[in-house]
């Protein structure tokens, strides 16, 4: 899982790392880059929120390329920004970054790291030769930068007792970078440079008083401007037919009330609004997505949701989104097989040997999908179970796989079902007809399911026996010499 420079921070590092900023660090958003395991996010998770400060966790951000890692880091609930660090630019503002990088390439780690910060801390561990020995262009502009804007501590072997071991001499440095508001890549400008009006009535002089209606009069005509601006961006954020125009209206509104006088406070306003507008952006793609999805069985969605939350919260970018798609779509044979393989093993669950279900019938098989299958549906008595009309549009999606059909324009087992056992009535005994069934509801609960053409239910258990090896030699000798059998 982990390469060779894989080297958790130790717990007295982070401690010292962090030691500077702890009044503050509940407010601050963090970001730890190479964050392997997010060991030094652990540790301030453990040692320095309280109870009720696990919110928290929302400010804290990760960038890590390895792939297991990235899934550790998003159960853990950090947020994974990327998994190039140095392709990243984020939109967002950071406080503090936390950095652990690989002792070989530190420096560059570093400088990038100082390229994207805008005002804030860095805090960074180097191999010592790093600032002892500054003999490339890299080293010496980070000697300037150390000089102007930093300091360094020299910590020893301190990984020498660490989770993984090296004997590298460690250098921390500490560097913060300051810029004027108007050196940010969004400009917040609170000077105010239109007219700004007298409107103290103290003065006696009439015509003093006269002058102070003008202005009340003219503020508000001003006031009137501003809120038709207001209208017209809340508008204009509803129009927005790419994204969801709803959720972004919702943004600006729960986010105006924080916009305030104090220049310190706009970066992270900014900062959150456009963390959101960035979930509102990836709904949108998985959306696109979702139309894949639809032949997916709820096994097969699981795993998908699991892909969507380690990707979703990454920088909205074209590479990412590219990133993401081709690992997605180069997964579709993967997707496609365990949508059959999952609906065999539903199918088969239901044989009376096997005790996972705790009635099993005669007419089932555990190794095979008979002609004839009986599944548990619902209780008659209670209405529809939502997990076993999931269960058997699964069946559908299944056999639209296997048969090339559109699963959009078929008549489906669940719409079948919905009718037999309606609130109203329950109208079973009787015979109906799905694309690939017939089928047979009782007021048990029941569903008896024939599979009317005999092809697609041999196609559905060879293509199952070939993916878990199970045909036989003499099957797979037919297979090869009768051209008339058609195997996916």
């Amino acid at each position: 899982m982990f390469d060779e420079e894989f080297f958790p921070t130790p717990n007295k590092v982070i401690r010292k790392m962090i030691e500077p900023h702890l009044k503050e660090i509940q407010g601050l958003k963090i970001l730890e880059p190479s964050a392997g395991k997010g060991n030094i996010l652990d540790y301030i998770m453990e040692n320095h929120t309280s109870h009720y400060g696990r919110s928290m966790v929302q400010n804290l951000f990760v960038v890590e390329q390895n792939l297991e890692l990235q899934m550790i880091l998003t159960e853990k609930k950090y947020r994974l920004v990327a998994s190039d660090f140095f392709k990243y630019n984020p939109s967002i503002y950071f406080d503090l970054i936390l950095m652990n990088p690989p002792f070989s390439n530190g420096v560059t780690h570093l400088l990038h790291a100082y390229n994207i910060l805008k005002n804030g801390h860095i805090v960074c561990l180097l191999n010592e030769q790093t600032i002892l020995n500054p003999n490339t262009k890299e080293r010496k502009l980070l000697k300037a930068i150390i000089e102007k804007e930093g300091s360094v501590e020299f910590l020893g072997d301190c990984f020498s007792s660490s989770e993984r071991k090296t004997n590298v001499k460690v250098a921390m440095v500490r560097i913060e970078k300051k810029e004027i508001i108007s050196e940010f890549d969004i400009e917040f400008d609170l000077n105010d440079k239109e007219k700004s009006y007298n409107l103290n009535f103290d003065d006696q002089n009439e015509l003093a008083h006269t002058d102070i209606v003008k202005n009340f009069v003219a503020e508000y005509e001003h006031l009137k401007r501003l809120q038709v601006e207001m209208i017209k961006t809340v508008r204009k954020m509803k129009s927005r037919q790419v994204f969801n125009p709803s959720k972004l209206s919702d943004i600006l509104k729960n986010h105006i009330g924080r916009i305030g006088d104090d220049a310190a406070s706009l970066p992270n306003v900014y900062s959150d609004m456009v963390l959101e507008i960035n979930e509102v952006a990836w709904d949108a793609v998985f959306q696109q997505v979702d139309g894949f999805s639809e032949l997916m069985t709820e096994s097969v969605r699981k795993k998908i949701a699991s892909f969507k939350k380690v990707k979703g919260g990454m920088e909205f970018t074209e590479a990412n989104i590219k990133e993401m798609l081709f690992q997605l779509l180069s997964s579709k044979t993967q997707i496609v097989n365990d949508c059959v393989l999952g609906v065999f093993d539903m199918l088969t669950k239901y044989d009376k040997r096997n005790k996972v279900h705790v009635e099993g019938w005669k007419t089932n098989d555990a190794w095979k999908v008979n002609r004839k299958i009986i599944a548990p549906y619902v209780n008659g008595k209670y209405g529809h179970n939502y997990h076993s009309l999931e269960e058997l549009d699964d069946i559908d999606k299944a056999m639209c796989h296997l048969s090339g059909k559109n699963y959009k324009t078929i008549n489906t087992i669940k719409e079948i079902c919905k009718k037999i056992w309606s609130y109203n009535q329950y109208d079973c005994g009787k015979k109906y007809e799905s694309e690939f069934f017939e089928l047979v509801g009782y007021k048990k609960g029941t569903l008896h399911l024939t599979f009317k053409d005999p092809s697609l239910l041999e196609k559905f258990n060879v293509f199952v026996a070939k993916q878990r090896n199970w045909l036989p030699d003499d099957y797979k000798y037919y297979e090869k010499t009768k051209r008339g059998l058609v195997v996916i």
